[in-house]
């Protein structure tokens, strides 16, 4: 492996860890309990659609 492509897939991996790291903080945690209904929010993040 070359040096050159040893930073194009470093710098891939950084990106994808980025993106999961956003990903994570748009879903909120939600607390079940018996008097909260079931709550829907859709995220519309980086054109993907979460429904949770």
């Amino acid at each position: 492996m070359s040096v050159s492509e040893f930073h194009f897939y470093f710098k891939k991996m950084l990106r994808q860890a980025r993106d999961a790291r956003e990903m994570a903080t748009d879903f909120p945690c939600f607390i079940k309990r018996k008097n909260i209904k079931v709550i829907e929010k859709i995220f519309i993040n980086n054109k993907h659609f979460f429904k949770i």
